[in-house]
């Protein structure tokens, strides 16, 4: 039997002798395997079968069944029902008859636009659809493009540098729990066993600025080369919004469906008698505060530096807002002349702008003092005491001029060092009462989880 007369047959075909039509992709977005409504077809498929034959033409080209035959790929089916009509893929009526088959697809506004332009003139479709997009593309862009020049290429890692590159690598390992980590604080890890920068050049790695912009361009290029992941590395310091958007309907529901009732978090500290927020001075550090926050359920506001009016009345307003009888504030700020004062000042400041009694509000250092600076023998900074800093003769006359940065505790011990001030201020039978509830609460959430579910498959 040729082939085709095997598709002037109407049953069961084998996939590799069914082709996708190119044409397809002019007019509708190509079925992609990873899509999330293509995986959902696919498990439907395992389950029950291909329900739904597919239509093909007689030289084997698909007119409709594309993303049926994307999602057999995926589920690992063979053998494919399909039906059979008398035309060609080069037929002048093709075009035609692939729109007229998916008519009941669910399309896009731009599916639905390249659509009418194939039927207006179906023997100039393809010409057509080519001056949509352009007139589509035109359309959106509206921007003069910038001239962008010569085209420029990174400096690769020059073998007197593999040294350097290594041990960077090294402690970005070791930091593999708190990715993504800021460069100083693989600048300040580095300090305890410094590699060389050049081994030509025999230049040691310092705390000094020099060093300190070597590693930062020696981990650029390390990314672009992907000798390091991207995103071992962050910059909290210029944010990035996105949306979660969805491809349809039918991602969006399945995204709902996976999440209901998972999103529960109970108020750990709703049985504490004060109400406790913990504020940082280096957003740098987030992803390595931000954990040990959650496990206590306590806010946390990133302050880089003194903290604008929003931050500050936010935080006055959960305070009034819990009943509580004082406001607790766990800082944690540099060792420096700004740092000393956030300290104190910051809980000054609360109590003085929104008219907080004294015996109402309480500041606690988290970190970082003197006497954890001696004690876990931290670094420097590359820079002295900021002259200009209202701070800085109090600060000079108290402890000298070197200043010590919170990225110089290794991530474990900021985060214990939190943890102990956090525990500090509990009330930790109430505290742990509030977790074994918590486990109850969930037990029982995941119980009316599975009837809901159930219910809606009725």
């Amino acid at each position: 039997m040729t082939a085709t007369d095997q598709f002037r047959q109407v049953g069961i075909v084998h996939r590799d002798s069914i082709k996708p039509s190119p044409a397809n992709d002019s007019v509708y977005r190509p079925p992609q395997p990873d899509d999330a409504d293509i995986q959902a077809l696919a498990a439907s498929m395992i389950e029950v079968g291909v329900l739904e034959p597919l239509t093909i033409t007689r030289d084997g080209f698909i007119l409709s069944g594309h993303r049926r035959y994307c999602a057999s790929g995926v589920a690992g089916i063979a053998e494919l029902p399909v039906i059979v009509e008398e035309i060609t893929s080069d037929s002048p009526d093709f075009m035609n008859r692939l729109v007229t088959h998916n008519k009941q697809r669910v399309k896009s506004i731009a599916e639905v636009a390249a659509e009418a332009v194939v039927e207006v003139s179906a023997a100039d479709a393809h010409r057509d659809l080519q001056q949509y997009r352009v007139q589509r593309s035109n359309a959106a862009f509206k921007a003069t493009p910038m001239e962008l020049g010569h085209r420029r290429f990174r400096s690769e890692i020059s073998p007197q540098k593999a040294d350097f590159l290594r041990a960077a690598i090294e402690v970005l390992e070791r930091l593999r729990d708190f990715w993504p980590v800021s460069v100083r604080t693989v600048h300040y890890q580095l300090l305890n066993d410094p590699p060389l920068r050049n081994t030509t050049r025999r230049l040691p790695y310092a705390n000094d600025e020099n060093s300190s912009k070597d590693l930062s361009n020696l981990l650029t290029i390390a990314r672009f080369e992907g000798l390091v992941p991207f995103e071992a590395i962050h910059d909290p310091t210029r944010p990035v919004t996105t949306w979660n958007v969805h491809r349809g309907a039918g991602d969006f529901v399945r995204a709902e469906v996976k999440g209901f009732l998972r999103g529960y978090w109970r108020d750990l500290l709703q049985s504490q008698p004060d109400h406790i927020e913990v504020v940082g001075e280096k957003s740098t550090l987030t992803p390595i505060i931000e954990p040990v926050c959650m496990d206590y359920t306590t806010p946390l506001t990133i302050g880089r530096g003194y903290c604008s009016v929003p931050p500050r009345k936010a935080i006055h307003d959960r305070f009034r807002k819990s009943g509580k009888r004082r406001l607790v504030l766990v800082v944690l700020s540099d060792h420096d002349p700004d740092g000393e004062q956030i300290a104190t000042s910051f809980a000054r400041s609360m109590r003085d702008d929104f008219a907080i009694p004294s015996t109402q509000i309480a500041g606690v250092r988290a970190a970082l003092s003197r006497d954890q600076v001696h004690a876990m023998k931290l670094p420097p900074s590359d820079l002295p005491a900021k002259a200009g800093s209202s701070g800085y003769r109090a600060y000079v006359e108290a402890f000298g001029p070197r200043v010590y940065e919170l990225e110089a505790v290794p991530p474990v011990d900021l985060q214990r060092l939190l943890r102990e001030a956090i525990e500090s201020v509990l009330d930790l039978d109430a505290f742990k009462e509030e977790q074994r509830r918590e486990r109850e609460d969930a037990l029982e959430l995941d119980v009316q989880r599975q009837k809901a579910l159930a219910a809606m498959r009725l």
